[in-house]
């Protein structure tokens, strides 16, 4: 189903590998809780349905926090880690919620590792011929 919003941007409802049809946020999973104990007992099947019903949102809380050539990538993190700490979820029917916390705190992490500080030297180059420039101006300004 397209939402108003893709189809006023003219843009094609998306789909994602393993996805045989576009998620719609909107339909809730029959059983939530069962699906999420099926994958902590192991059933990649159930694991696979969550990834077609949540991915869309997964995608679009990175798509307004990362640059958009990074999302892809982020949203398989965010299901790796999804996958590996699915035991850690204390309660199976906030599943949803926790899924966008781990999306959220990935995006954050991003942010973090491109935003490393770049050291100055002491000395600029130039920097003496600059402050005499500023100097000179603020004389003529006086």
């Amino acid at each position: 189903m397209a939402h108003a919003l893709e189809l006023a941007c003219g843009h094609r409802p998306l789909t994602y590998p393993g996805s045989s049809r576009t998620a719609d946020p909107t339909r809730a999973i029959p059983d939530l809780a069962a699906t999420v104990r099926a994958v902590v007992s192991g059933d990649q099947a159930a694991f696979a349905r969550l990834y077609a019903d949540y991915v869309r949102m997964i995608h679009a809380i990175l798509l307004g926090r990362v640059p958009h050539r990074d999302v892809d990538d982020l949203v398989q993190e965010v299901f790796i880690t999804a996958y590996t700490r699915i035991r850690e979820l204390r309660n199976a029917a906030a599943f949803g919620g926790w899924l966008a916390t781990i999306a959220r705190n990935r995006a954050t992490d991003y942010r973090r590792q491109a935003r490393e500080p770049v050291e100055l030297p002491a000395e600029l180059p130039g920097g003496d011929a600059i402050e005499s420039e500023t100097l000179a101006v603020l004389d003529i300004v006086r």
